[in-house]
């Protein structure tokens, strides 16, 4: 059962900011299904710690999202949307603080990609560097290509800033949950996630490929199966932001 629960999005940031500000080698998992907030509020987290002096990274758990080219048919969540074993590797790597790869990831519409070169290319393009770097969690990291996939990989090396991991799967594995040190989950209802959602997409603001007819059927789509499943983690996490 969560320590703390919040109905403020806004004070559920400040509070934690409060708590962890100062400290190192800390990991933090943010959990919830779609179109909840996690994004946000581990962007908001991370900009306060680092105003406050204390550095902190973000990983994104969409890192390893299967691009839709490679997926097999009907595909299922979770093992069939996302690399788990290669995302299990990456949470225990942040909590050993060991160094680990991880792709980039593009996501314009119903098609989630990856960030790739030619296969069999030994250098990087100019231009596909450009493109990563700004992507690139910290300046001193490596760009590399993995040579079965063409995959632009980030060679990436933690220390002893605080690690936020955004991802719906944070609190899925049971195994896992132990590596945190805090841990945050938001839940909503689905008229107030459909509606932003919803309204985020018809500004253009989220996946901007997306038509309406096709932004409400993956609500009603994936989003069910998703709802299902991550749902109950939520509860799981120390600090709960409650929005209905």
């Amino acid at each position: 059962m969560p320590n703390e629960i919040f109905h403020n999005f806004g004070a559920a940031v400040s509070a934690l900011a409060q708590q962890l500000a100062g400290a190192k080698r800390l990991l933090v998992g943010i959990t919830g299904p779609t179109a909840r907030g996690k994004s946000m509020f581990a962007r908001q987290l991370h900009k306060r710690l680092n105003k406050k002096g204390t550095p902190t990274h973000i990983f994104e758990g969409d890192r390893f999202v299967i691009p839709h080219a490679r997926r097999v048919k009907d595909a299922s969540f979770p093992d069939g949307i996302y690399e788990v074993e290669r995302m299990r590797e990456t949470v225990k790597s942040l909590f050993l603080r060991q160094p680990f790869q991880a792709p980039f990831y593009v996501k314009d519409g119903w098609a989630t990609g990856r960030i790739s070169v030619a296969m069999g290319a030994k250098v990087l393009p100019s231009v596909v560097v450009e493109e990563c770097r700004p992507k690139m969690i910290a300046p001193h990291n490596e760009l590399m290509i993995d040579p079965q996939t063409g995959d632009v990989l980030e060679q990436i090396l933690p220390g002893d800033e605080i690690w936020i991991f955004d991802s719906e799967l944070s609190l899925f594995y049971e195994d896992l949950r132990s590596l945190y040190n805090k841990t945050v989950g938001l839940r909503a209802s689905r008229d107030v996630r459909r509606r932003n959602f919803l309204g985020a997409v018809s500004r253009g603001e989220r996946y901007p490929l997306l038509t309406p007819t096709e932004a409400i059927a993956k609500i009603e789509g994936f989003w069910r199966r998703d709802d299902e499943m991550i749902a109950k983690t939520v509860e799981l996490a120390d600090l709960l932001v409650v929005l209905e």
